[in-house]
């Protein structure tokens, strides 16, 4: 059973991920029902068969699934009384950040949770995720409002009442614009993709970093400012596109995304390497980088 302390930096954890997703996306899901969700499905993050692979969601993983899987052992109920034990493929990912952002994706993406999106009740946002199959306990909705009410996780979901964005046309980033860091970050490079300051960011984000600014740690969010030179361009991709951790072809492969996918470029030029220049670019909420040359 999960600790005191132990059940406050998961939601504290699970709370800035699922805001900054929230922030992020005009089909948006509930923030309080994300952290819900995932603190049912890994017992606050004690599972150590789902958080070893970072499964935070228990997201089965199915044909279309080009990702990393791990197999472990679930329970299933599929005539609404009788519990058996299977083995089943999950879905894994390398940061608790890509899990909470693949469950957007999930969610958001497929038509028979349509009714969860910005869905405002959390009691309803949930039936629709369950009735559209997400589970098949016949105690889920109610084991998920009793985590939502327990500890108040509507608190956390005033990103609903956001104005949608409209990114049908190049426009400045809006002020809250948010960044997840990622494994191998420091301030200095943060700062560069967005084309501001240490100093700056460290202000608005002293409570989460603390003392030691060269102390940031993978699945913080911050908040970048708007302000010192800032800016952003929304583009319309005129080819296929791959996102990826460093500006450099080598680097670890993100994300693939078609022709006319909407791309939100961040820092223009940041690096020249493998024949190509590189810009930061925040893809359908996920950052990273990709050659410029595609998306002219």
């Amino acid at each position: 059973m999960a600790t005191k302390t132990q059940v406050n930096n998961f939601i504290k954890q699970l709370s800035q991920l699922a805001i900054a997703e929230c922030n992020r996306r005009t089909k948006k899901v509930l923030p309080s029902i994300c952290i819900a969700q995932a603190a049912l499905e890994t017992g606050w993050g004690t599972s150590t068969l789902m958080t070893k692979a970072n499964a935070y969601f228990g997201i089965k993983a199915t044909s279309d699934w080009k990702g990393k899987v791990f197999n472990s052992k679930t329970s299933e109920c599929y005539d609404g009384s009788t519990y058996i034990n299977i083995t089943a493929c999950f879905r894994a990912y390398n940061s608790v950040a890509e899990s909470v952002s693949d469950y957007y994706d999930l969610i958001t993406g497929l038509s028979r949770y349509a009714g969860a999106v910005n869905e405002k009740n959390a009691e309803k946002c949930i039936t629709a995720i369950k009735n559209g199959g997400y589970a098949t306990s016949p105690t889920y909705i109610k084991n998920v409002m009793s985590i939502v009410n327990q500890y108040n996780l509507t608190q956390y979901d005033s990103c609903m009442t956001n104005n949608v964005t409209n990114t049908s046309s190049p426009s400045p980033a809006p002020t809250g614009t948010t960044y997840t860091v990622v494994s191998g970050d420091n301030l200095t490079k943060i700062a560069k993709r967005f084309g501001t300051t240490v100093d700056a960011i460290y202000e608005l984000n002293k409570a989460i970093i603390g003392n030691d600014k060269n102390l940031i740690k993978p699945g913080q969010v911050f908040q970048i400012p708007t302000g010192n030179g800032t800016k952003t361009k929304t583009i319309t991709a005129n080819s296929g596109l791959v996102l990826r951790s460093e500006a450099r072809k080598g680097s670890t492969y993100l994300a693939a995304y078609p022709k006319g996918t909407k791309v939100t470029i961040t820092a223009e030029n940041v690096a020249n390497a493998d024949g190509y220049n590189w810009d930061a670019v925040i893809v359908n909420g996920r950052s990273g980088y990709m050659a410029n040359a595609y998306l002219k």
